[in-house]
């Protein structure tokens, strides 16, 4: 969709050096689940401020830009406060009224505070002479609308945006998810699937309990194909197809690969129908387990041990459907 693609060659030929899928908040997170000869194609840039290690492999994509520093809105000095579990460490001030009625106050404990330099990440694209942003994910614990409001410039070409967000904010100053998916609408974008997640709240018997409240939500967005220029939809749909897939969103790709074939190079459709083909039904079941192990106390027993932190406040997706 950037620059000046070609798409005489194939598919991967026509990717090679023009995919960048970019994730923040990146500790601990694995390969991306393409093939090889597609992963080959991606600049992956990765960044994460905090101590936890990244574990993709650096040969699997045909770039791959690793940052260690903070980013923000926008440049300057500010506040770092690592928490007891490294996964909620930020540089914003924890709201401690919402971690106490969930119960989690000790995972949000403050260990230490440390000041940074923050940049922002289309400086951080800049200085690694990154042009391009087709996909976003962010993980940042409160300022990922800050981040990417300060990408304003990129969105327009930007293809897909995964971003976890709260509609009550963990944090003081965190914008809360509905103002988020109000300005990607307005940029252009579809929200495609929004995955909830449930804590129950710390009340005397908790542990009896199934029911949570809703915690945060990963929510999945993807451009209208509409607002692509006609020059750049061909290339811009094989992305969207193959990051549906992605995103486990199989059925709006082959939606996409329907609608949009005829305009691509006839030798890209077996290439994409790949991603098309409907999900993994092991995969599925993996969740669905996960879900049921989390309902028991041997099961949260279980996990605690395994991923050292204590899982009492999670609530099982399927005891918080709605029976009216």
């Amino acid at each position: 969709m950037n620059g000046h693609p070609t798409t005489a060659g194939s598919l991967p030929e026509s990717l090679k050096g023009n995919f960048v899928i970019a994730n923040l908040g990146a500790a601990l997170d694995k390969d991306y689940p393409l093939p090889p000869d597609i992963r080959k194609c991606v600049t992956l840039v990765e960044l994460d401020a905090g101590e936890r290690p990244i574990e993709t492999a650096s040969d699997a994509y045909h770039r791959k830009v690793t940052v260690r520093q903070a980013v923000a809105g926008s440049k300057g000095r500010r506040t770092f406060t690592v928490a007891a579990h490294l996964g909620n460490c930020s540089l914003l001030q924890v709201d401690h009224q919402v971690t106490k009625y969930f119960g989690v106050e000790d995972l949000w404990r403050e260990v230490s505070k440390k000041e940074m330099e923050t940049t922002t990440f289309p400086e951080v694209l800049a200085a690694n002479g990154v042009k391009q942003l087709d996909f976003l994910k962010t993980d940042l614990e409160g300022v990922d609308f800050e981040v990417i409001k300060s990408c304003a410039a990129l969105l327009p070409e930007t293809l897909g945006v995964q971003a976890e967000l709260r509609f009550r904010p963990f944090y003081f100053n965190e914008v809360p998810a509905d103002e988020v998916i109000t300005y990607l609408k307005q940029q252009g974008f579809d929200m495609l699937g929004l995955n909830p997640f449930y804590w129950k709240p710390g009340s005397r018997n908790r542990d009896e309990q199934m029911d949570g409240s809703l915690a945060y939500v990963d929510c999945l967005f993807l451009r209208r194909p509409e607002t692509i220029a006609a020059d750049k939809l061909p290339l811009a749909v094989a992305k969207m197809v193959i990051l549906s897939a992605l995103m486990e969103k199989r059925c709006h790709g082959a939606w996409l690969l329907d609608t949009y074939g005829t305009r691509l190079p006839q030798s890209w459709i077996s290439d994409l129908a790949r991603f098309t083909q409907p999900g993994s039904f092991s995969a599925k079941f993996k969740v669905a387990m996960m879900d049921a192990i989390k309902a028991t106390k041997f099961g949260r027993r279980y996990l605690e041990k395994k991923y050292g932190m204590n899982f009492d406040h999670y609530s099982p997706t399927v005891f918080n459907c709605h029976n009216v």
